[in-house]
């Protein structure tokens, strides 16, 4: 195993931060090896959602406030990437799961500004494809049939 073996002793001791940069490809075994689905888990676990934001809400107001929960290993307000917006929601990572959890039970519901926060566990993002069905029931462009056309 070699360096593997040392690279797999510090992503499993480190908790926030952490950024691996290797060439090759990462096969099921190095996975399993290096344990990357429990380092995942874990950093989803401490991950929150906050909803219901104030438009002027910043970074720096959400990480003050949630210092009062415990250690913040990161902030995320969401903007809009044309207007530079923020689209009245953020994730907050803390340093453990205990954490996250006491951010939950003091926020959730906490008025800031004028809004009354939505604070709970953050949940893996969805794959997104391509095109995608809104559910309007139609399709984007009907078949074409020929209709009136002569050839």
């Amino acid at each position: 195993m070699g360096a593997w073996g040392s690279c797999c002793d510090i992503l499993n001791s480190l908790s926030q931060g952490l950024v691996i940069l290797f060439r090759g490809r990462l096969t099921p075994e190095l996975a399993h090896t290096c344990s990357w689905a429990g380092v995942f888990r874990r950093t989803m676990e401490s991950k929150l959602y906050v909803g219901n934001l104030s438009y002027s809400t910043t970074e720096d107001d959400l990480r003050n406030l949630f210092l009062q929960a415990g250690t913040v290993a990161s902030v995320a307000l969401i903007k809009d990437r044309d207007s530079g917006q923020s689209k009245g929601f953020a994730f907050v990572e803390m340093s453990n799961q205990v954490e996250a959890q006491k951010a939950i039970e003091m926020f959730n519901g906490h008025t800031l500004g004028d809004r009354d926060l939505r604070v709970s566990m953050a949940q893996p993002r969805e794959e997104r494809g391509g095109f995608r069905d809104r559910g309007s029931g139609h399709n984007r462009r009907p078949p074409q049939r020929g209709g009136n056309k002569r050839y």
